[in-house]
């Protein structure tokens, strides 16, 4: 009986620990979109594993400001201008609402999204995947609309809209809604030497910048979660020009690496600058906001 135990308990184990790994497996699967091209001779195209430069999201700039967004907040896209242009107009209509109005590079080398990509050569601007003839490619400036499809009863979870409290080395404090590093809602950072390391941002409660040298290439930045965990690492602030860097991506990345609205309009500022950032919760903003109401109401009467 002992061993008939032992056998069960070990049979119980290694199915148990087959159907972790199956999860595990399906969890870390990456997302794949599914979406119907239609090129400028009205053409269209239904495509699966959808890609843009082998990427599952979208790099463009509204006023200037870099913005990159997921397949998965898209609903269509719809290009305007020559195919010959380097750089189009393109509406972006967002599945949780809103359009945005910006502009995007359609050469055929265009410069990678960020500095953690440069030095690795050029990329082709295209969208890739499978079409029901197989392998699909076509070249952006071949596109003139993207309409993507989305599972029915997928739930889709509208990105959280925060507010963030900004205080530079001269001490000056700015208040900026829908921040955003290089163009995304999430913070990223080398730790513990080369370990690239993102962090959505309303995980987190501040970061303190550290004081270094002008000459200096990177500074140490420590993040607070709002668990209370504390996360050490460091952001590049060189002023040298890193290979294949034009001088738009120079720019943002020294100048617009943190960017938003601010009362009086757009607001950007390098990482070189900040001492600190102090993000507000959520809950906090709506108390904040019924408090205005209350406020407004009180002053009507």
């Amino acid at each position: 009986m002992i061993v008939a135990k032992s056998r069960m308990q070990r049979w119980i184990l290694a199915v148990v620990g087959a159907t972790l790994f199956f999860l595990g497996a399906v969890q870390a699967a990456p997302a794949t979109f599914e979406a119907t091209l239609v090129d400028r001779s009205g053409n269209r195209y239904d495509v699966r594993r959808l890609t843009y430069k082998d990427r599952t999201d979208l790099e463009y700039y509204v006023a200037d400001q870099r913005h990159i967004r997921s397949f998965k907040q898209l609903d269509r896209l719809l290009f305007q201008g020559s195919a010959n242009d380097a750089e189009q107009v393109v509406t972006v209509a967002l599945r949780q609402g809103g359009k945005e109005i910006g502009s995007i590079l359609t050469g055929g080398s265009a410069v990678p999204r960020s500095a953690q990509t440069l030095g690795r050569g050029y990329t082709s601007v295209d969208f890739a995947g499978v079409s029901k003839l197989g392998p699909f490619s076509m070249r952006l400036s071949d596109v003139r609309e993207v309409i993507f499809r989305h599972p029915q009863d997928e739930v889709f979870n509208v990105d959280p809209v925060f507010k963030a409290d900004l205080i530079t080395l001269k001490g000056e404090r700015f208040t900026i809604s829908e921040l955003r590093y290089m163009g995304k809602a999430r913070f990223e950072f080398n730790e513990n030497g080369n370990r690239f390391r993102p962090m959505a941002m309303h995980k987190i409660e501040k970061i303190d910048f550290a004081e270094v040298g002008s000459g200096e290439e990177k500074r140490p930045v420590t993040l607070t979660l709002w668990s209370g965990r504390v996360l050490q690492g460091s952001v590049n602030i060189s002023l040298v020009r890193l290979p294949g860097e034009t001088d738009r991506v120079y720019n943002n990345r020294r100048n617009a690496a943190f960017t938003g609205r601010a009362e009086r309009g757009p607001f950007a500022i390098g990482a070189q600058d900040l001492r600190q950032i102090r993000f507000r919760k959520v809950e906090e903003e709506v108390a904040e906001e019924e408090q205005e109401t209350a406020v407004e109401a009180g002053a009507d009467e």
